[in-house]
């Protein structure tokens, strides 16, 4: 037989609970600087951005980026008035500063036409051009079609004259999600709003024709008669593969049709690539940097890779085989600013 045992006190003696303390949140701080393409000056008032985290460049086209969520591969993206978005990644490491940069091109051709209305776009002293059909656009956000004013904006990026200026860095991924180095034979940017400013895109169904001027570091003789579309992600800044183009009989642009609007880029697949290891250090202290930016830019393709460098400095980047890259790093140091500086 079991009796209940109690106490004569009575009452409830239970205690309240702690409230819970979350866990701190990784983060790390993003240094860097913004540049034009053309002039290589640097750009005030350019808006950069990693997911919420955002701030503006200063004079000097400097930013600081404080408080970003850690990540090894987190997408940094640069905005300014008359300039395409551009696009670079970056290891956001806790507690820790990183450097990156931005090279912005200019837009080259601005047209404003009728909503329901066929135009087509050429940026002047360039074969980059756009052929939008009648009644193709609708609102990007909502699906609206819209009436009044559109305009475009068009952009060709020329990584012949500097792979930078490429967003992201060169890569995509295959379809069992592996990482595919790519290189380059131009690029143009399509940007369409209403004349409330909201963004635009091609109507489901529809599609429009666009020619990208050829730019590449490859011999000419070796450019592909037709060669593989790609567009950036601005999600994860990986390309993603999605039809093809046709190098014109003057070999002076690629032609092909797409069914949507951002970045559109002619690449072909790099096969082989090999990696260049080494170390960035502080020549002061004489001990690795941490969180420096390195990335190599090929000489004789038109291609990149970028990397960040770890606890000690070390780093590992890829190079296409057989291909000739310059490597440049970039870092912060306390006190120093941001410096650039060439590797090899």
């Amino acid at each position: 037989v079991l009796s209940a045992c109690g106490g004569g006190g009575g009452g409830d003696s239970t205690s309240p609970l702690p409230t819970p303390v979350p866990p701190p949140v990784a983060a790390g701080t993003v240094k860097g600087t913004a540049f034009a393409v053309d002039t290589a000056a640097p750009l005030a008032n350019t808006k950069v951005s990693i997911g919420d985290v955002s701030t503006t460049t200063a004079n000097d086209g400097t930013f600081t980026l404080n408080n970003v969520p850690a990540a090894e591969r987190a997408v940094v993206k640069f905005e300014a008035a008359d300039y395409a978005p551009a696009f670079s990644t970056v290891a956001v490491v806790d507690k820790q500063t990183s450097a990156t940069q931005g090279l912005l091109s200019k837009v080259g051709a601005t047209s404003t036409f009728a909503a329901n209305t066929a135009s087509t776009v050429t940026v002047p002293n360039s074969s980059a051009q756009v052929a939008l059909s009648a009644d193709s656009l609708v609102n990007a956000a909502t699906g609206a079609v819209p009436s009044g004013a559109v305009t475009a904006k068009i952009t060709p990026i020329d990584p012949a004259s500097n792979p930078q200026s490429m967003p992201g860095d060169y890569t995509s991924l295959t379809s069992t999600s592996a990482v595919q180095s790519i290189e380059s034979f131009g690029a143009v940017n399509v940007e369409l709003k209403d004349a409330a400013g909201n963004k635009l895109n091609l109507a489901q169904g529809k599609s429009a024709t666009i020619r990208i001027a050829v730019s590449s570091r490859t011999a000419a003789a070796n450019n592909p008669a037709t060669i593989p579309l790609y567009y950036f992600n601005e999600t994860n800044g990986r390309w993603v593969q999605e039809g093809t183009a046709t190098l014109s009989a003057g070999k002076q642009y690629y032609e092909g049709t797409v069914t949507h609007f951002s970045t559109w880029n002619c690449d072909r697949p790099i096969e082989e690539t090999i990696f260049v290891t080494g170390c960035v250090v502080d020549l002061v202290n004489k001990t690795g940097i941490t969180g420096a930016y390195v990335y190599s830019t090929g000489v004789d393709y038109s291609g990149s890779a970028s990397t960040a460098t770890d606890s000690l400095g070390n780093f590992r980047v890829a190079i296409k085989k057989n291909g000739v890259a310059d490597i440049q790093a970039a870092a912060y140091q306390a006190g120093g600013g941001i410096f650039y500086t060439n590797i090899v």
